[in-house]
This record gives C-alpha cells, structure tokens and sequence, in this order.
C-alpha cells in the first residue's frame, strides 16, 4: 500500500512540473532572419517605380488582371504607408533598384536607379530615390539610410532631418516652434544631401517647422505648419523638392514607429 502510494505521489509531483514548465514565462532571444526596409520615392518628376531587392520585387502593388499592376510608388509616395517596413529575406550583399512597371505605358521595365548596399539581419533602413529625374538619361539619384532608432521613451517624441535635395549643397536644418508655448526646438544643423540628423527628444505637441538652406546660392526657408508630435513615436522630416523650382520644395512627414 505504501509502495503504491509513493507511485502516486511521484505521479501527481511530476504532473505538477510539467504544468509549470508548460505555463512559465519563455524568454526567447534571437535576431530576425532579414533586415527591415522601408522606400521613398522623392525624386523630383521621377516615374512611378517598383522597387527591388536583388531581382525580389518589394513593393506588392494589387492586380485584378493577373499581370503586374500599372501602378507603383508615385512621385513622393512612400512604401509601405502604415508606419512599418518590409522585412527582407536576404541580408549582406543587396542590390535595391527602382523599376517601372512592365505594364507601364511609358518606360517599361526601365530601371531608374541601382544602389547595392550592406544591410544586417535585426536593422532598419529607409531607401530613397531622390534629386531631380533625367528624363533623357531616365535616371535619378539614391541613397539609403540606417534607422538608428532611440530607446522607447513614452514621455517624448523623437525626430530627425533627412535632406533628398539634391541642388542644396550645404545642407537644410530645422527649427520647431510649439504653437502653444512658442518653445523652440533644434532638430538638425545644415544637414547635408542624402543625409539624416540624429533622432531628438520633443515634447508632445503641435509644431510649426522651417527648414533653411545655406547659401544655395541664396538661402531657401522650406515650411510647415501644425505639424503633431504624439509622445513614445518616432518620426522623419524629409526635406525634398528642387531649389530651382520652388514649387516642390516640402517637409514630408512620415512616423517612423
């Protein structure tokens, strides 16, 4: 009887374990398989492109017709549009283009821009087509930058400058004014083409922005008004357009997380 007994109670003891193991709280630590993307087409009259990692075609534009949709990232649209990134399959040595459609009226299957770069599994980056469109040579600049994000901070918001104007050779910074307590707040020095500034602390709130060239040959404000910041996101300002045609000159903006 007791022999039986002590069966039993090692029974109920190692149904108990196992009931714990299978509940506890699993702490898994890896790396993503890829890296994570996002595409800009900010181009000044550049087409409307596909983009492409290596031959891997990025950007899912829906089709009814079983071919490939006409349609693709339009001039200064972004890719995807609901704050998140692609993420990769493949890592190391990449080659992003920028591709008409092959069902496009005009320029099919041209490639407007090749940038092959380095991109590690677990990092965020954002490629931009930028500068100004040669529709004789059908080409356009690239560029593609690391997002260094900061820590999560609930108390904050964090923003950065990115310049994709090609004819401001020194650069754009920019200023936000709080529309409310009319507090004023640096985000970047002269940022240079095809450069980002570093991600910094603002308060929640609503800001008018300005972004001034130096000397391009002349100075060139760029603004913005009531643009929101909400506390624990992270945004992109790019500055894009041509200084030659103000007309195209904008902040974009865009949440980064």
């Amino acid at each position: 009887m007791k022999k039986r007994f002590n069966i039993i109670t090692a029974i109920i003891v190692s149904l108990f374990i196992l009931s714990c193991e299978k509940n506890a709280v699993q702490q898994i630590d890896y790396t993503p398989a890829g890296a994570f993307i996002r595409a800009y087409n900010f181009a000044v009259s550049g087409p409307t492109v596909n983009i492409y990692a290596n031959d891997k075609k990025m950007t899912a534009i829906g089709s009814t017709t079983g071919i490939e949709a006409a349609a693709g990232i339009s001039a200064y649209g972004v890719f995807p549009t609901t704050n998140s990134y692609l993420n990769l399959t493949t890592v190391g040595d990449v080659v992003f283009k920028a591709k008409v459609s092959s069902t496009a009226t005009t320029n099919a299957n041209i490639e407007t821009t090749v940038l092959p770069t380095n991109v590690v599994a677990g990092k965020y980056y954002s490629f931009y087509t930028s500068g100004i469109y040669d529709a004789t040579a059908k080409t356009t600049s690239s560029f593609i930058l690391e997002d260094n994000f900061p820590s999560i901070d609930t108390a904050v918001s964090y923003v950065r400058l990115v310049n994709t104007i090609s004819n401001a050779a020194n650069g754009f910074n920019l200023v936000a004014v709080n529309t409310t307590t009319a507090e004023v707040i640096n985000i970047a020095a002269a940022t240079a083409y095809k450069a980002g500034s570093a991600f910094v602390k603002v308060p929640n709130g609503v800001y008018n922005l300005t972004a001034v060239s130096v000397n391009t040959p002349a100075n060139i404000t760029i603004t913005r008004a009531a643009v929101s910041f909400s506390k624990g996101l992270v945004y992109t300002i790019a500055a894009r357009g041509s200084t030659t045609t103000t007309s195209t000159l904008a902040l974009d903006l865009t949440r980064n997380r």
